[in-house]
């Protein structure tokens, strides 16, 4: 049985952040659930809510304004990637069609090659 956590682990930090995702390897999770969206500028984001808190659309907002909105760092997918747990498995939930294809192009950069092949 593999045991995933759901945004992180956010009883002590907010949901889908960095140290959420690092508190939940701590504690034993084998994967991250997050979600991923677009911020104005077409990069993935880790953030699950369409609107902000003031109901602004996420979608027309840059990261950093959306982490000033929010009072948090938000991070990029890349930046989880690059700076999030070790070996832990990710589930990816795309929340909008329009971040399918950075979202692989964002997977396809971290990807090892095996004897050649990607």
């Amino acid at each position: 049985m593999l045991i995933f956590s759901h945004r992180g682990y956010h009883a002590q930090c907010p949901e889908n952040t960095l140290e959420a995702f690092k508190c939940a390897a701590s504690m034993g999770a084998h994967g991250i659930e997050t979600d991923v969206r677009l911020d104005v500028q077409g990069t993935p984001i880790l953030y699950h809510d369409r609107l902000t808190p003031d109901g602004e659309p996420v979608s027309s907002l840059t990261r950093s304004q959306l982490s000033s909105a929010v009072g948090f760092d938000v991070p990029t997918l890349a930046d989880a990637l690059r700076e999030g747990p070790d070996d832990v498995l990710w589930n990816l939930e795309i929340k909008t069609p329009l971040a399918v294809e950075q979202t692989i192009s964002t997977l396809h950069s971290f990807l090892v090659p095996v004897h050649g092949v990607i």
